[in-house]
């Protein structure tokens, strides 16, 4: 029970995106999403 009520906080917190920068942009390959920083990125050209 407790491992259920541990991986539901886990998923509740990784939805939010509590307390990630989110950078937006374009790139031919997308940066891998790090502990700091959360990457958006976009398939076309001069997007954000």
């Amino acid at each position: 029970m407790k491992t259920l009520l541990l991986t539901l906080v886990v998923v509740t917190i990784v939805c939010l995106d509590l307390e990630f920068p989110v950078k937006r942009g374009c790139a031919d390959n997308c940066p891998k999403n790090s502990a700091l920083l959360k990457y958006v990125c976009c398939s076309t050209d001069k997007c954000n």
